[in-house]
């Protein structure tokens, strides 16, 4: 009776177990082919019960006389024919099932190739529209089309004293054209990191995504395109651009159409980027993406590791690269996607990061040397809000550091001209040690060409006693 108690305990149970329930309707959730192994295993294994039955019966009709021998062999056919029966029906039941589990899972195919097709169709609309707003709202040779385009420089005045002053919206218009060279938007909060030398690292941004305004963001453009701007226009602060297109593109397609002579750039980290999204930006109009290379977020690394990384990129990408730069703290590769100037970079910021205004723990000394930057650049967080310096930020530094709200009834004009960015800037066109944010800040003289903006302020520096 080994044989039969074999059987019983293993093949019936399992067939119970895998089938499901008696009569066997339940689907199991495994897969079809799961479920195609397992019964032919089953099969098998009452292929191999029945051969055990016919040696035990010859090893019966041996030890036993001929009617103890029948009797037994009697009894045990009984007891078998009936578990055969049971797992008949099982098996039968389990063809059932399969033939249900194919026919689902031939309709998720049928559904999957129809969203595919379906989404193959939007991209192909998507990309026919994006390359008509680039063909109808550029002039001359279609941005994202064409040759790769000049980066602007810096044209501001010898005397910037006038925006020392509060002045009207129309006088502010003016200035702003000749002195901003940078307007850097975010156009929503989330990250995917927590480097070391960012801010994220102690407040992170890869929790719930803010968005920055659609009212916020149209008067910006607005504005811009009121004086033609030529400057730089960037998506990049805090946040990880590409990974959220369905907010960048649309903004990105909105800022070309109505800013066609502004320079559009962004920084990236280069988790998202693949060949694909390059040429995506580069058919939307973007002119620069700059994608920074880090390593281990909780240390600054190596420049050589960094470099490395650019190099495996460059490859994976299937750029064609030049090294442009090489310097012990700075390298730079660069390629071109049609129009789009692509930028890979490393820096060594074991000593060039920065404090980060004071939010982050890195031994810099006192500054006492003055900032251009409130003059030159304006910065727009992801709420509206602005900050007079890239290291600033309204959700690390506090109200104290917000010098406005850009909206319908608050533009970039007023702003540039309002009297608490005026007293920003006047507390900072000297020699005399810098306190607050400002305090450590080496945001230095090798990011611009510094020499000349102090030429430039010579004379607002010297009748404000700044200078000897």
């Amino acid at each position: 009776m080994a044989v039969t108690g074999a059987w019983s305990a293993e093949t019936t149970s399992e067939a119970a177990a895998f089938f499901g329930p008696q009569g066997g309707t339940a689907l199991h959730p495994t897969s079809t082919a799961e479920n195609s192994h397992r019964a032919l295993g089953l099969f098998r294994k009452a292929r191999w019960a029945l051969m055990a039955i016919g040696a035990t019966v010859e090893r019966w009709f041996e030890l036993f006389p001929p009617v103890r021998a029948r009797r037994k062999l009697r009894n045990f056919l009984k007891s078998s024919l009936r578990l055969i029966h049971q797992n008949t029906e099982d098996a039968a039941a389990s063809l059932a099932n399969l033939n249900r589990s194919a026919a689902v899972v031939e309709q998720a195919v049928a559904r999957h190739e129809a969203a595919v097709a379906s989404q193959f169709a939007a991209l192909q609309k998507q990309t026919a529209r994006l390359e008509g707003l680039v063909g109808r709202h550029q002039p001359g040779a279609a941005i994202g089309l064409g040759e790769p385009r000049e980066e602007p420089a810096w044209q501001g005045r010898p005397f910037l004293r006038e925006v020392l002053s509060v002045h009207s919206r129309e006088e502010a218009k003016g200035l702003f054209a000749e002195c901003v060279r940078l307007v850097e938007v975010e156009l929503f909060s989330y990250c995917n990191r927590r480097c070391r030398f960012c801010p994220n690292s102690l407040y992170p941004r890869d929790g719930e995504n803010k968005i920055l305004g659609d009212d916020v963001f149209t008067t910006i453009v607005s504005n811009l395109a009121e004086i033609d701007y030529r400057g730089f226009l960037s998506f990049t602060r805090y946040s990880e651009n590409l990974a959220h297109p369905n907010i960048l593109f649309p903004r990105l397609n909105y800022a070309r159409k109505f800013l066609p002579s502004t320079f559009i750039v962004f920084n990236t980290n280069g988790d998202y980027v693949t060949l694909p999204y390059l040429y995506a930006l580069h058919y939307a109009g973007l002119d620069r993406i700059t994608m920074q290379c880090y390593l281990n977020e909780k240390e600054f690394g190596r420049l050589a590791d960094k470099k490395a990384l650019a190099e495996k990129r460059i490859r994976k990408l299937g750029l064609k690269a030049a090294l442009i730069k090489d310097t012990p703290l700075h390298f730079q590769f660069e390629a071109f996607v049609g129009s789009l100037r692509v930028v890979i970079e490393g820096y060594d910021f074991s000593v060039l990061a920065t404090d980060r205004g004071g939010s982050l723990k890195i031994e810099r000394p006192l500054r006492t040397a003055p900032c251009v930057m409130p003059m030159r650049d304006i910065y727009l967080n992801y709420d509206g809000s602005t900050s007079p310096c890239c290291d600033i930020r309204a959700d690390v530094h506090g109200e104290d550091y917000v010098l406005g709200r850009i909206g319908p009834d608050f533009d970039l004009f007023q702003y540039f001209c309002s009297p608490a960015a005026v007293r920003f800037r006047e507390g900072l066109l000297n020699f005399a040690e810098k306190t607050g944010a400002c305090a450590h800040c080496t945001r230095d003289e090798g990011s611009y060409d510094y020499e000349s903006v102090m030429a430039f302020l010579a004379p607002a520096l010297q009748e404000k006693g700044g200078l000897d």
